[in-house]
């Protein structure tokens, strides 16, 4: 008899032939859209490297995210029956199964014979997924089996604050910034990881032996770090750890069909390839085997914003006095913005690298090189933003929250009270005076939902360039409730379901939109709007997140002209050079009259005007 084991994940489908009780053929797959084609694509791997028909198989089970979709399915076990089954197979005196996904963990307590005890799953924040570890590596540039095998060779142990996955990618970044050495930048995220893992499995005991299954399971970081977490308990790492929960749906499929008396459904119907050879579009995105074949073609970076650059060609550097240079290197962009005289002559936008001296470098050529300058010619220099104390040429260092409010204060002018940061992993609202000095702020401290990490996470899953996301959330018929996860690993998964639900592209990004600017509107209401209001960093240029945003608050954000050269992304590396402006002129002053200025210099002294 020949039985199929299926687990389809939110990242992978795992498939298992058992013939006679043994595994005789294993599949892995991505996971699409279409949990059925997901689930048939790597069945039919399965059948390819067994060497038989899809005749021969007498009965499946399916478990996972999608084994409710497949109507031949013998058998639908949950992911803790099939965990527990499969782990009681592989070794059976386990009493605490932990096994750590993508995008999920589960713990399960057994007692002798393999029957669940108790259980429990992550369900909130995916920081204790494998998804975590994977962002965190990206971070760092380094291969994920490489990130693992560096948290080995620690030589100092880093606590890390953060917990959600993009917070915790704004410490890396930080880190990374501070020159601290990634194998105890890798050590720190494995063991941050590990404690989310380690409360989840106290919270039902944890009793040996215990074993782990589930991709994660193969990062060698991640499973000292959980033994340590757990007061040193041996871990026994599953063979084939990934095949966990498809080897017990397998089994509980070939132990059901043993039972003459148990009632079968028709065998799996074979699939017809003229079925699935046309793809269904929605909204322009190709879906089912078209979405496959994007994913496996070739890589493109929806969620990359293009580089941005601007100069003023009517102005020449020759003529200027005074250049004055302002770097923001953030977690996820860095800008450079060149002043003469107080005057804007050029800016440059591109993505924060590995290093952040490099890319304040990047910035500062991006944008000199089109006014034919160099930093010999640079007067004052000031640097801002996560990588500020890395900037190599500037003079001097100031919070972004203060850069921000200047120079939304020079962008949107003096009556400017409220300002909406809207950066790649933080959010923030500032209050300010008619001079651009902060008088009050808050920030998000717990989830990054919100953020422009976020929405590039949902661009790459959806295959829509982010500068098209915002206006594409408004191409629906009606406006859609907000995807209820705010965690942005777990809006993903929400993300997927929603299409595989019938739901078009479009309709999506207006639910994340939407969820977005709920979060985002809760934040500013803590702060209380006082106008006018302005709106700063990468998401000021989706509308789809900000027009929601002045619905929700009631108040309509000011607005650059159409025609204006400024950009809101600019606004923190604008208010640099504006304050550099300040303190070249402050140099300047004490130079000329042997004294201390008789104050300190503040961003009111840079009495600037933009381009014309």
């Amino acid at each position: 008899m020949l039985v199929a084991g299926i687990d389809v994940g939110a990242k992978n489908v795992h498939a298992v032939l058992i013939k006679d009780g043994d595994v005789v053929a294993r599949a892995e797959v991505a996971s699409g859209f279409d949990h059925d084609e997901s689930a048939e694509r790597g069945l039919r791997e399965a059948v390819r490297l067994a060497g038989v028909t899809w005749e021969d198989i007498d009965s499946v089970a399916v478990t996972g995210a999608g084994r409710k979709a497949l109507a031949y399915a013998a058998e639908k076990p949950t992911e803790i029956a099939a965990d527990a089954r499969g782990a009681f197979a592989l070794f059976p005196e386990a009493r605490t199964v932990v096994d750590v996904g993508a995008d999920e963990a589960r713990a399960i307590r057994l007692e002798p014979g393999g029957k669940v005890v108790d259980f429990a799953v992550n369900e909130k924040c995916a920081a204790g997924a494998g998804a975590f570890v994977e962002a965190m590596s990206r971070a760092t540039e380094m291969s994920l089996e490489d990130f693992a095998e560096a948290s080995l060779h620690s030589t100092e142990t880093i606590p890390m604050n953060a917990q959600c996955t993009v917070f915790a990618e704004s410490e890396v970044v930080s880190l990374i910034h501070a020159n601290t050495p990634s194998t105890n930048i890798a050590r720190a995220v494995h063991d941050a990881m590990a404690s989310r893992v380690s409360a989840m499995v106290r919270r039902i005991g944890v009793e040996d032996p215990v074993v782990l299954g589930g991709g994660t399971a193969l990062n060698v970081g991640f499973v000292n770090s959980l033994s340590e977490a757990l007061g040193g308990v041996h871990i026994h790492v599953l063979p084939d750890p990934g095949f966990l929960g498809a080897l017990g749906a397998g089994l509980i499929a070939w132990e059901s069909a043993q039972n003459p008396e148990r009632s079968q459904p028709d065998r799996p119907p074979r699939p017809q390839s003229s079925q699935r050879g046309t793809a269904t579009a929605r909204d322009g995105a190709v879906l089912a085997d078209g979405l496959v074949e994007r994913e496996t073609a070739g890589e493109r970076d929806f969620w990359r914003w293009s580089e941005r650059s601007w100069f003023d060609g009517d102005l020449d550097p020759q003529e200027i006095s005074v250049l004055t240079v302002g770097v923001d290197v953030g977690s996820v962009s860095s800008q450079a913005v060149i002043l003469g005289d107080g005057r804007l002559l050029s800016y440059f936008s591109t993505r924060t690298g590995s290093s952040s001296p490099d890319s304040a470098v990047k910035a500062f050529r991006g944008a000199s090189e089109p006014l034919g300058i160099t930093l010999d010619d640079v007067s004052y220099a000031v640097g801002t933003g996560y990588g500020r104390v890395n900037v190599p040429f500037a003079d001097r260092t100031l919070t972004e929250i203060a850069c921000h409010a200047r120079g939304a204060n020079f962008m949107a002018g003096p009556s400017v009270r409220t300002i909406l940061d809207m950066g790649g992993q933080d959010c923030k609202v500032i209050r300010c005076d008619e001079r651009g000095k902060v008088l009050n702020f808050i920030m998000n401290d717990k989830c990054a939902a919100g953020t422009g990490r976020g929405m590039e996470v949902i661009a790459d899953v959806l295959g829509v360039p982010v500068e098209d996301i915002g206006r594409r959330s408004f191409e629906t018929d009606e406006e859609p409730p907000p995807v209820s996860n705010v965690c942005v690993v777990f809006a993903k998964s929400e993300a997927t379901s929603l299409l595989r639900a019938g739901w078009s592209v479009n309709r999506v990004l207006a639910a994340y939109c939407a969820a977005m600017a709920q979060r985002v509107a809760g934040l500013i209401e803590r702060m209380q709007v006082e106008r006018e209001f302005f709106i700063t960093g990468g998401i000021a240029k989706n509308i789809g997140v900000t027009r929601r945003i002045e619905r929700l608050i009631g108040v309509e954000a000011l607005k650059l002209p159409e025609d204006s050269m400024l950009d809101p992304q600019m606004a923190g590396a604008l208010g640099a050079a504006l304050f550099a402006h300040s303190l070249s002129r402050k140099a300047e002053r004490e130079r000329s009259t042997g004294v201390a200025a008789p104050r300190k210099a503040t961003a009111a002294d840079a009495k600037v005007t933009p381009a014309e």
